[in-house]
This record gives C-alpha cells, sequence and structure tokens, in this order.
C-alpha cells in the first residue's frame, strides 16, 4: 500500500478500486455518524426523557440570566414561526405574527431559517415547540461532525478525518450555546470547503450545487455565520484558486461564478426584510464613534481567547495541531496545511474587530474596517467572537494533520481504536457546567385561555394585559402565541419599532373608556386577555366594575378573562403606527431643509442629582424653520430625535448614550417640551450632558440646530443604594 505524504485520498491505495473506497468511506461515514450519536445522547442526557416539556441551558443570575431567557423564548417563536408558515402561508414568511400591525417581525432578530429542515419535520408530526426544538439541538451535532469528516477526507485517511469531525462537533462552547440556538448550526463552514475544493478539483457539477447549497444553508443558521462565510470566501476562495491554478479552465472559472452569482442571489432574497428594516432605520449601526461592548478592542480580545482556549478546542486539539503545524507536509497536505492556517489566522483577525488589541501597545487597525465599510448589513455586527468559528474549523484541520502523522504507520484498525481513545480523552478533560431543566409545560398543554382563542377566535388581533415589565415576560408572551397564531401587538426583539412601549402605557388606565378609544385609534385590537393573577387589588377592582361600551366579556378560565373589543376608532390613525411616509401626526416623512434653523434648551432635572437615583433631564426644541418637522412615530428613519450623551468630566469617558423619540412632531416657531430618563443612577462625581436633535438616516441636523452641553454634579447619596430601584416614567 503507497504511504506517500503528497497524496491526496483518492491516490492513498492504488491498488484498491473505485467500489473498494467508496465502500471504505461509506463505512468510516457510519462510524463517524455512529460515534457522534452516542457522543450525543451522552452529551445531553439527563434531558433526553423530558424533552417534550424541558429545555436545558446554563442560567446566570442578574440582568444577563433574564435576557438568556428572554433569548430562549424569541428564538423558540421565531423557528416556531418559520415552520408555521411555510406550512400554511410561505408569503408571509417573514411577517410574523408579533408586533402588530408592523410587517416583517421575523427579522427583528435571527429568522433561524438554516434550523428549519431539521426542525419542522418534528414541530408538524407533533406540534410540540419544544420537543422540536430539543431535538433540533441534538442533530446538530452529529451533523457537524460528519460535515467535518467529509471536508477533512478531501486530505485524511478515515481515522483523522473522523477525529476532525469529532473535534469540530463537540467543543465546550457548542454545549453552553443554548439558548442561543443560532450558534450551533456550524455544518455549513466545513461543507463550503468541501465544495470549493471538490468543484476546483474535479469540476463536477454535483460539487458546485454542493457549495451553492452550503453557502446559502450557512448564511440562513446566524446573520453573524452570515457574515462569517462572506469573510472566508474573500480570503478562501483567492487562495485556493493560486492553488489550483494549474488546472483552471473556462469551465471551473465560468463554474465558480455562476456558484456565487446563485448563493449571492438566494441570500440576497432571504436577508432583503433586513435591509427594508436598515432603510427605516430600525437595524443599529457601528462604526468608530458608536462601538458596543463586543467591538471594545481588549473585550473582543478578551472573548476570542475564551472562544479559543476553554470554549473551542481543547488541550488535546491544540497539541496534535501544534504537531501538524511543526511536522513538514509535501503536495496536498502542504496545501491543506496552508488552507487550515489561513483560516485560523481569518477567524481570529475578524473575532479581534475593528481595533485589534494584541496584548501590546495601542489597538491597531484591522482589515475587518474595510467590511464594515463597504459590505452592506457588515456594521450591524455588535459580537466579533463569533467569527472565532473559522479559527476553529482550522485548528481541528491542523489537529488531524497531526493525527494522521504520528499514526501513518499503523494498521486502519488500530488507527480507529486510537481515535475512539482520543476523542474519550479530550471529552474527559471539558469542565462541563451544570445545565438546569427550564419546563415549559405550555408545549404540551397551552393556557386555556389562549386555547380557546386558537378555536373561537376570528384572527384578529390580541393584547395581553397588565402590560409586560420585563424582557423575560415580553418574551414569552410572545412564545405562548404560538399556542393560537393569532396577531399579537406584543413582542420581544433585537431590533423593531417601539410602539408596544406605548401601547402598553395607554393599556394601564383600562378598562377606561378614553383609554379603549386611544387604543383602538391606534391599533386594530380584537381581543383583549387579562390576567387577573398578575395585577394588584386595584387593578382587579377596576376590571369588576361596569364595562365601558365596545367591550364585552366573552370567557374566563382560572385567572384569566377574555374580552372582545367592538369599538371603532374616532380618529383613526392605524394606518400611521408604523408608516415609513407618513408621521402618526400626519406629516409627510423627508429631509428636513437645508435653511432649517432651531434651538434646544435644557429646562433642569426632575429631582437636585444625588448618586444612586435615576434622573430625568426636561428640555425645550423650538424649530424656528417654516416647515414641520416630523418627529411623532416608530420607524426612526426620517423622524427627527434626540440623540443625548453623559460623558465623564474628569476623563471624558462615555458613561451614557442613548437615543430618544419625540411624541409628537415639531411645529413651525414652537416651543415643543421634550425630556427623558437616563439609563442608569449615576455614581458622585462630575459630569456633561451632550444633546444634539438628529434625523437618523436622512442626515443630523447640527448645522441647523447647535447642540448643547450641560455640566452637572451628582452629590453623594445620603441613604445607601441598597434595594433602590429606577422609577417608572412614561415613554418619551
Amino acid at each position: 500500500m503507497v504511504r506517500t505524504e503528497d497524496a491526496t485520498p483518492e491516490r492513498l491505495a492504488p491498488d484498491h478500486t473505485d467500489d473498494e473506497r467508496r465502500g471504505s468511506d461509506r463505512t468510516a461515514l457510519a462510524a463517524v455518524l455512529a460515534l457522534s450519536s452516542l457522543v450525543t445522547v451522552w452529551w445531553l442526557w439527563p434531558g433526553i426523557p423530558t424533552w417534550d416539556t424541558e429545555v436545558a441551558y446554563a442560567m446566570v443570575g442578574g440582568v444577563l440570566g433574564r435576557l438568556q431567557e428572554a433569548d430562549f423564548y424569541l428564538n423558540a417563536w421565531a423557528i416556531t414561526w418559520a415552520s408555521h408558515a411555510l406550512a400554511t402561508d410561505p408569503t408571509a414568511l417573514f411577517h410574523g405574527n408579533t408586533f402588530f400591525p408592523a410587517r416583517y417581525s421575523l427579522a427583528y432578530s435571527e429568522s433561524l431559517l438554516g434550523y428549519v429542515p431539521l426542525f419542522a419535520p418534528i414541530y408538524w408530526a407533533t406540534g410540540n415547540a419544544i420537543l422540536a426544538l430539543n431535538a433540533m439541538t441534538a442533530l446538530t451535532y452529529p451533523l457537524a461532525a460528519v460535515c467535518a469528516f467529509l471536508m477533512a477526507r478531501l486530505w485524511l485517511r478515515p481515522a483523522p478525518a473522523a477525529l476532525v469531525g469529532m473535534l469540530y462537533a463537540f467543543t465546550l462552547g457548542r454545549y453552553v450555546t443554548a439558548p442561543h440556538y443560532q450558534y450551533l448550526g456550524v455544518a455549513g463552514f466545513p461543507l463550503i470547503v468541501l465544495g470549493l475544493e471538490q468543484w476546483l478539483r474535479h469540476a463536477r457539477t454535483r460539487s458546485a450545487v454542493l457549495l451553492v447549497c452550503a453557502i446559502v444553508w450557512q448564511s440562513m443558521c446566524s446573520a453573524y455565520f452570515l457574515y462569517g462565510v462572506l469573510t472566508l470566501l474573500l480570503v478562501l476562495v483567492p487562495a485556493s484558486l493560486w492553488h489550483h491554478r494549474a488546472r483552471l479552465d473556462r469551465r471551473r472559472i465560468l463554474g465558480l461564478g455562476a456558484a456565487g452569482a446563485a448563493a449571492a442571489g438566494f441570500v440576497v432574497a432571504l436577508m432583503w426584510p433586513y435591509l427594508v428594516l436598515r432603510a427605516q432605520g430600525l437595524m443599529a449601526a457601528y462604526d468608530d464613534q458608536t462601538e458596543s461592548a463586543g467591538l471594545v478592542p481588549f473585550i473582543a480580545r478578551k472573548q476570542l481567547q475564551g472562544e479559543l482556549f476553554v470554549l473551542g478546542p481543547n488541550a488535546v486539539a491544540w497539541v496534535l495541531a501544534a504537531v501538524g503545524v511543526l511536522l513538514p507536509e509535501r503536495g496536498e497536505l502542504r496545501w491543506a496545511k496552508r488552507a487550515a492556517l489561513l483560516l485560523v489566522v481569518t477567524g481570529c483577525v475578524a473575532a479581534l474587530g475593528p481595533r485589534m488589541a494584541l496584548g501590546f501597545g495601542e489597538p491597531i487597525w484591522s482589515p475587518y474596517v474595510l467590511l464594515r465599510d463597504w459590505v452592506p448589513g457588515f456594521a450591524t455586527v455588535r459580537n466579533v467572537n463569533r467569527f472565532a468559528v473559522l479559527a476553529t474549523l482550522g485548528v481541528v484541520l491542523l489537529a488531524g494533520l497531526g493525527a494522521q502523522r504520528l499514526t501513518r504507520r499503523l494498521a486502519t484498525p488500530t488507527q480507529a481504536a486510537l481515535v475512539v481513545v482520543t476523542v474519550v480523552v479530550a471529552l474527559a478533560l471539558l469542565r462541563f457546567p451544570p445545565l438546569p431543566a427550564h419546563p415549559v409545560p405550555e408545549a404540551k398543554n397551552p393556557p386555556a385561555a389562549l386555547a380557546w382563542l386558537r378555536e373561537h377566535g376570528d384572527g384578529r388581533a390580541l393584547l395581553e394585559l397588565p402590560a409586560a415589565d420585563s424582557a423575560p415576560q415580553h418574551s414569552r408572551r410572545t412564545f405562548l402565541s404560538t399556542a393560537h397564531w393569532h396577531p399579537v401587538v406584543e413582542g420581544y426583539a433585537t431590533n423593531g419599532p417601539k410602539h408596544v412601549g406605548m401601547i402598553g402605557w395607554l393599556s394601564r388606565a383600562l378598562p377606561d373608556g378614553s383609554a379603549l378609544q386611544q387604543i383602538v385609534d391606534l391599533v386594530d385590537v380584537g381581543w383583549l386577555l387579562v390576567h387577573r393573577g398578575e395585577m394588584d387589588a386595584r387593578s382587579r377592582a377596576l376590571w369588576d366594575g361596569p364595562l365601558p361600551a365596545g367591550l364585552e366579556r366573552v370567557a374566563a378560565f382560572d385567572t384569566d378573562v377574555l374580552y372582545r373589543v367592538t369599538r371603532a376608532p374616532r380618529h383613526d390613525r392605524r394606518a400611521l403606527l408604523v408608516n415609513a411616509t407618513t408621521t402618526l401626526d400626519g406629516t409627510k416623512i423627508g429631509p428636513v431643509a437645508a435653511s432649517c434653523s432651531g434651538s434646544i434648551a435644557f429646562v433642569g432635572w426632575n429631582r437636585p442629582p444625588t448618586a444612586g437615583q435615576t434622573l430625568r433631564a426636561d428640555l425645550t426644541i423650538t424649530n424656528a424653520s417654516a416647515e414641520t418637522w416630523p418627529a411623532a412615530g416608530f420607524l426612526p428613519a426620517g423622524l427627527v430625535a434626540i440623540d443625548a450623551t453623559v460623558v465623564d468630566a474628569t476623563n471624558d469617558h462615555v458613561v451614557a448614550k442613548l437615543r430618544v423619540r419625540l411624541d409628537q412632531d415639531l411645529q413651525p416657531n414652537v416651543r415643543s417640551p421634550a425630556k427623558f430618563w437616563l439609563p442608569s443612577p449615576l455614581g458622585a462625581g462630575r459630569y456633561v450632558l451632550r444633546v444634539h436633535l438628529v434625523q437618523p438616516v436622512r442626515g443630523a441636523l447640527d448645522d441647523c440646530v447647535p447642540p448643547i452641553e450641560v455640566p452637572f454634579e451628582v452629590a453623594p447619596s445620603t441613604t445607601p443604594p441598597a434595594g433602590l430601584e429606577a422609577g417608572k416614567a412614561a415613554p418619551s
């Protein structure tokens, strides 16, 4: 048997027939599938018997824990809605039933479309979203192992290739990823490498089809992974073309271009709603002036270190990767090493963000900036650590090269046995945190009121009371809407219009007839679901009294009561609530004229600034021009708003930054009051409040309305800060 190190897998055994090699590959593939499935069962046990009503994920304390819970329900709703829409009305795929009457609500966060093939069949068969979600999670592990194995077989023998698959699929990061399921689907990255390499080697149509499908599938798993795919292709395609330059012909070049165009067409079509939302100003973008925590150089470096040495490849993979790097290779194996190193470098550079902190000196410029500035939507990325998946793929491929070098003189059965032992050792070295089970009994038995609405409702929108006061409550109600699929006014998402807050504020006065009229003037609500168990005694007493005209009690279920809304609007503004061309006050949305003029005046604070207390700033804004400035609305593009920044006066460090929506259009020659609450209490010290008007997407008003700076001092607190809570106020 030939043992030349520069041979490709196709040349490793020239004394074997193609049928024998295909049979050997099928056996190895089946072994990888069996081993990865077995590890998956061990990985997820003991939660498997309760998959239909429980989901397991790590829970941290405080605000992050509440956001984790909210993200779980949001992701569960998103994948369930996508599967429901594809089975009932594919044209409404992106128009989810939340945030009524807004459109494209599926695109307010990750759509998770890449997971539909794994989730939907189980959901369609059982109707249980939690069971389907758990099964989907489990399937991602053997799927990643098999796809990485197939990629590694381009260069490696079956046993080392199997090790690559196992090391790629089972990392600590993928164990603790839930409830952020969008980051579990990483099987497409090795398939992209496989499809590209096979096309340039053999120019077979099936390789081009595989490449297109892998690009689209991986891109639809996560918006972050979409840009990860783009980053991978921008680096790997030129390198692969150079390596295979002797093979290049008209068919290969044109075919690769056609495959790229086809994949781009599919991706753009599926990402179109996100581009619409970006044009409406609903998706935040980050640049040198506006930076999320995940883009801060020091934080990005720390996160990358965690992804590489804690959550990613473990010690076994790194030792084998070091062997793969240090020992020389020839021919195709040399190209495999270079490709793997390219993946590692690309993933690390991208994961360090626009300014790379290397641990010494000041952060330096990164080519990431070019992608951020030139690629549509790339600037919306706020957590660059997700790009580390490319580095992980490169490290495990290097580990496979190292394993092949160390076992090259051993018989195949011995190599297979060593793979199993290595996998066991690698898994034994992982420190698994506990994953507590979170019951979701509504997956099998939805609340009686929602079940009644599913059977007897007329498809009109639902508003739940009292208004949710936390992210998990918003998100849980979003998920529970899958029990009936009526439109719901409520919603929870990363992006999205903020009309939910205003409707929720108005609903606090219900069942008052005036509040009911204000609500039906703004949104076509058909049902009110009152959760009496979530109300205080005073609020329950109001609902025990007489109901206003246009509100009818229909059914009661323990502490939940359903009411039908029949009141007609008087001042109908329903078409303006989330309108991209006209404000709620009826003003056409357009750029403020270049001849505009006006001023901002600081009126004062709601109380003397004291440490530990939430502050409200009161302002007046004067529009001194001849035309009305559009401001009242919930799609930010084109609406005049306040940008406020609080800066520590001692070091010019930004303490808080927020954009404040205005409740009404700014009429000519009128002093309009405005107010906003700082997002969190300040400590004692000296600060500067900077305020200016902006018109997002359409342009800034800095030339028309001079910004103001308000120095102020926060006095030390005279009472202990423990137990203080921020005051609640109406949306500003």
